[in-house]
């Protein structure tokens, strides 16, 4: 998956020491699909919130927290032709990337790069594998609920991407 160059080197200027970031989820998912991506999330080791604050003053965009408790902040900017105009920035859940991946919601937004090695797709749950599918699989059990919101989101991604229900899934609700 290809990275602008310019938003690699801005975010290599808003990580310091050891703080890392990882590109997650819909980029990844909008990329596979041949999609223009609309917003780009990253998670983040270290202090999110200044990473987010540098990140927007390199770009001149505008921070916002979003969610201070769960250490959530959005950048906004004017979009460009390969540059999209929303970036959000999340802590870390968990004390890896792959932990943060198994509380997402399904297997195509469970996916993560890291912007600086734009060839190393971790995929632990098969998202592009369910993509090329064309199939909507929960990455766990605990899927809705962690956040019944995810039924919506479901419904939205099914019809929007041509996506079947999983067999899964489909007995999650039930049993729900």
């Amino acid at each position: 998956m290809e990275i602008n160059n310019y938003i690699r080197e801005q975010l290599q200027h808003a990580i310091h020491g050891s703080e890392q970031v990882f590109l997650v989820g819909g980029a990844i998912r909008d990329s596979f699909l041949g999609l223009k991506r609309k917003d780009m999330d990253f998670i983040c080791t270290g202090d999110t919130r200044e990473i987010a604050r540098r990140f927007a003053d390199r770009v001149g965009g505008n921070f916002y927290p979003l969610d201070k408790t769960r250490d959530i902040y959005r950048v906004l900017t004017t979009p460009g032709d390969e540059i999209p105009g929303v970036f959000d920035f999340a802590k870390i859940r968990g004390d890896s990337i792959e932990e943060d991946l198994q509380k997402r919601d399904f297997t195509i937004n469970a996916m993560a790069i890291n912007p600086f090695h734009p060839d190393s797709l971790l995929d632990p749950f098969h998202g592009v594998q369910d993509l090329q599918l064309k199939r909507l699989v929960p990455v766990s059990r605990e899927c809705l609920s962690d956040d019944p919101v995810r039924l919506i989101r479901a419904l939205r991604y099914s019809a929007g991407y041509g996506l079947s229900i999983s067999r899964e899934f489909s007995n999650m609700l039930k049993t729900s």
